[in-house]
């Protein structure tokens, strides 16, 4: 049996964020392994399928509290792992920055973590239930801060022999655990054939509380 098969049992409260834009950081980049997905044949004007790396990224609203808990809500999005000039995952990280990417420019997405940023939060309705998702992700404006962050900054890919951060609290990805779609993965389903790993290193100390950059600078 799964060590993860506990998370389903204790989901996260179903309380939503309020709606609008939060001080927020970034404290978890995890890898979601290989995932098919339809794509528009630009060439033969068809959808075509293929497996694309997937990456989830996780924010805490710093002054979003979850009613009568001492925690923080937190809110995450999945993303391409590519940094393609029209992926999803390079246009949010240039709208934080504030600048768009030079040609050729290197990036490390792990220089996200303990990043401060006014996250816009959106809410939807489905039937009678309601769902905050991430609309957006940008500087803090000259002045604002965000506190430090209460969790720990982890950053977790499938392959480097440590085990999956339980104690992250996700949300639920369209109806159920974020791991349960990770398991889907070729990549996960080769890590589980594999000898238990040792336990991960702890993350360094974020920051502490950073005000919004100038609109000319880059944080990162």
């Amino acid at each position: 049996m799964s060590i993860f098969d506990q998370e389903a049992k204790n989901p996260v409260s179903t309380e939503t964020p309020s709606a609008g834009s939060h001080p927020a950081v970034l404290i978890a980049i995890l890898d979601c392994g290989s995932h098919e997905e339809e794509f528009d044949d630009e060439k033969t004007k068809t959808k075509v399928k293929k497996m694309v790396r997937k990456v989830y990224l996780l924010w805490e609203l710093t002054t979003e509290k979850m009613s009568g808990m001492n925690r923080n809500h937190v809110l995450g999005r999945d993303y391409t792992l590519s940094w393609h000039k029209k992926a999803g995952l390079r246009k949010m990280v240039e709208a934080w920055r504030g600048r768009a990417f030079n040609e050729g420019e290197k990036f490390t997405i792990t220089k996200l973590l303990g990043v401060p940023c006014l996250l816009t939060v959106k809410h939807t309705t489905s039937g009678e239930n309601v769902y905050a998702k991430i609309e957006g992700v940008s500087q803090l404006p000259k002045g604002m801060t965000a506190a430090k962050p209460s969790y720990p900054l982890i950053a977790w890919e499938i392959d480097d022999g440590k085990p999956f951060p339980n104690d992250l609290h996700l949300p639920w990805r369209y109806g159920r655990p974020l791991v349960k779609w990770l398991e889907e993965s070729p990549e996960w389903k080769a890590k589980t054939s594999a000898a238990p790993a040792a336990p991960p290193a702890a993350a360094p100390e974020p920051e502490p509380a950073m005000a919004g950059a100038g609109a000319d600078e880059a944080p990162f």
